[in-house]
């Protein structure tokens, strides 16, 4: 990398995806797996640097089902910190994890029923129609949720002030703690933000 740019990643069907960010100048991209004898054959990766942003593409052969990387795939991308803008991540996956990592804004297009933000600082939008469990570790900055006729849970740190917003038709949101229902607990004057959109969707914000 040589300027700060937008990187766009197409990863397709995992098992496990993880986005972190690192102090060098190249992107970093791992694929692993215990159960796929044949990765290597299976699975290519292809990036292409076009001025202000990149593109990064797991691509699987034909011949291999995409059950297959569901199943057992792990993908691994380092980006280099100094050089990242915004994410835009494209994937069905049974698990997302952005940990370590600083950048504007995450823009996850994503199929996945479990995510996970562990030293993540910026703003998260997630576009998806799964229900979902969002464990956040620490929290700086924005999840925005974008769903349709979904129920979704995320976890906060106790010690975590947060302000929430709700947008759209028909949606709902509720509080817990230790599992049980509560009235809000948010912080209107805080900084970090909690937001819900899209139509007829409830967001359960528990710590």
């Amino acid at each position: 990398m040589d300027c700060v740019k937008r990187f766009d990643v197409r990863a397709g069907g995992a098992a496990c995806i993880t986005l972190s960010g690192y102090e060098g100048e190249k992107i970093r991209v791992r694929l692993a797996s215990e159960t796929i004898p044949t990765l290597q054959q299976d699975f290519k990766v292809k990036i292409e640097d076009v001025r202000d942003h990149v593109d990064v593409a797991v691509r699987r052969s034909p011949e291999t089902p995409e059950s297959t990387a569901k199943q057992g795939l792990d993908v691994a991308i380092e980006f280099p910190q100094k050089y990242l803008s915004r994410i835009e991540l494209s994937a069905h996956a049974q698990k997302i994890c952005l940990r370590d990592l600083t950048c504007e804004t995450a823009e996850l297009n994503v199929k996945t029923p479990d995510l996970l933000l562990n030293k993540f600082n910026g703003t998260v939008e997630i576009d998806c129609n799964l229900d979902m469990n969002v464990d956040c570790v620490t929290l700086n900055g924005a999840v925005e949720f974008n769903q349709i006729s979904a129920s979704s849970q995320i976890t906060l740190p106790a010690d975590v002030g947060f302000r929430v917003l709700k947008r759209g038709i028909g949606n709902r949101i509720y509080f817990e703690e230790r599992g049980v229902r509560t009235e809000s607990f948010a912080d209107e004057t805080a900084e970090n933000v909690v937001e819900l959109n899209g139509m007829k969707s409830e967001l359960i914000i528990r710590r």
